[in-house]
């Protein structure tokens, strides 16, 4: 009975104080929601005609575009630096802001959503990277209209977030152009959101993806225990190599004394290795359109996904949309912007993982 007695104890204060940690992040958050400052981003475009020659010659040919968008990438590994070390962030969480493209009455805004303490910090690393940006401090949007139709949906990673998309690194044009070719097709009553919550992650999720990389490299191959064939190809393996070292065997060049690679192989695991060297954030994309009726967004939907298309890989990974999400839940996360992913996400117990490349491919000025 004593035993029984102290382990009672010992779970009614583990419970106890994770009710007093959850109380504490949830108010904390829900003080970030509703201090949000909406600062509207403008990039003045070129007057001068040289200067618009030089601009129209840079994105002519596609070379330069790289540069233009690794500012962004800078921008994003600067303001990791909101990220918090001391304890008390154990209780009140990280801070985390949003990266927003919207489309009201046909046109196309850039914003980002930010609590308002942070707000002087962003505004100075955006005027450092982009000294000509225009700042303006503005009221909630709103991209819905009176009778409107809501269609949305959440992105999530198809493969484990340690494992890249495809970031305008290898790309040979501006994933913005993808972004915004689909935006502009919206009409006047249409309205349309792409959101990125994001919250700086301290360093340690990148050991999982050099793991990753390293068993990729060594062709170390999956085995699947309810897969019939993954077990005779084990055997064999087993019977011709031995149970040392099969799949290290198999591969192994005598003529160079390490494990043979394809070009394929070689591209995938520098990608991952890429990812790993920079900071990562937590990162909740949401899409939501509205029009006049429910078709309709749900069409505008279907194309505003589409432009998720250009960042897929075939050997690493891809976004996709989520299959089972409340729509209430959507637009209330959406309206307040908050962390919170669709249940199954949350089910699956795995967050989205994006480094300063992917979310600068995802989002730029």
């Amino acid at each position: 009975m004593l035993i029984l007695e102290i382990i009672g104890g010992v779970v009614a204060v583990v419970l106890f104080l994770f009710l007093v940690w959850l109380f504490i992040r949830l108010r904390s958050n829900r003080e970030r929601y509703f201090s949000m400052v909406f600062l509207k981003i403008l990039i003045p475009k070129k007057e001068g005609k040289d200067d618009r020659e030089v601009e129209k010659d840079q994105y002519s040919t596609g070379k330069d575009f790289k540069e233009i968008v690794g500012v962004m990438s800078q921008f994003f590994e600067a303001i990791h630096s909101l990220y918090e070390e001391d304890f008390k962030y154990h209780f009140i969480g990280q801070d985390f802001f949003s990266c927003e493209y919207a489309v009201i009455k046909g046109q196309i805004q850039q914003y980002l959503v930010v609590p308002l303490e942070i707000v002087p910090l962003i505004e100075k690393q955006v005027t450092s990277f982009y000294p000509d940006a225009y700042i303006e401090q503005l009221e909630d949007y709103n991209i819905f209209q009176p009778g409107s139709k809501v269609a949305g949906c959440y992105m999530k990673m198809s493969r484990s977030p340690v494992l890249p998309v495809r970031t305008y690194q290898r790309m040979n044009q501006d994933p913005l152009n993808g972004i915004t070719n689909v935006l502009s097709k919206l009409s006047p009553e249409e309205g349309a959101a792409i959101q990125l919550v994001i919250r700086p992650l301290s360093d340690g999720w990148q050991e999982k993806g050099r793991k990753q990389a390293e068993d990729i490299f060594a062709h170390k191959s999956s085995f699947n225990w309810w897969n019939p064939l993954s077990w005779v190809g084990r055997l064999f393996r087993i019977t011709v190599h031995g149970v040392e070292g099969e799949e290290f065997k198999e591969n192994w060049d005598t003529n160079k004394g390490a494990t043979r690679t394809t070009p394929m192989t070689d591209e995938q695991v520098k990608a991952i290795e890429e990812k790993n060297t920079k900071r990562g954030y937590e990162t909740v994309i949401r899409l939501i359109t509205s029009a006049p009726n429910l078709r309709q967004a749900k069409n505008q939907l279907i194309n505003l996904r589409s432009a998720f298309a250009q960042f897929a890989t075939t050997d690493n990974n891809s976004l996709s949309k989520t299959k089972w999400h409340s729509m209430n839940a959507l637009i209330r996360n959406f309206i307040l912007r908050t962390l919170w992913r669709n249940w199954t996400q949350r089910l699956a117990g795995s967050k989205m993982i994006l480094s300063s490349d992917e979310l600068a491919s995802l989002f730029h000025f």
